[in-house]
């Protein structure tokens, strides 16, 4: 059986074996108990990823979620996947665009006029929003 997840504690849980592919290659194989976490994050990724929370990346005083600097131009009948390593914004900017979250500074633009409603008015201009959980 092939099980696929990132998520680690159920990886070394249910695998045997542990395989990592990247950009449709198998990166390295081995027994699940060879292997680290961090380990298998670094085969992931490609480099060495710090995974202890810095206190200096917290957001900016007044800033709810953190999120900056965004620009995004999407054509009619375009389909956007947002993608990118946890806790980098993901999320949160999808949320901030479909109006489940409040933006504070800069404008949302449907249709070359800014946008400041909730979802009920994203939905109106054919926007639509799938979350990180499904359920």
């Amino acid at each position: 059986m092939a099980y696929i997840s990132h998520h680690m504690a159920e990886v070394f849980t249910l695998g045997d074996r542990v395989t990592v592919l990247r950009n449709d290659k198998r990166i390295a194989s081995m027994p699940a108990g060879q292997a680290t976490a961090d380990e298998l994050v670094t085969l992931m990724v490609g480099h060495k990823v710090d995974m202890r929370y810095r206190r200096d990346d917290r957001p900016a005083p007044g800033a709810r979620n953190g999120i900056r600097d965004v620009s995004l131009h999407v054509r009619v009948g375009e389909i956007v996947g947002l993608a990118g390593l946890v806790g980098y914004g993901r999320p949160e900017v999808a949320r901030a665009i479909f109006g489940a979250d409040p933006v504070m500074s800069g404008t949302i633009r449907i249709d070359d006029r800014v946008h400041r409603g909730g979802p009920a008015q994203t939905r109106g201009h054919g926007l639509g929003l799938i979350p990180e959980s499904r359920k």
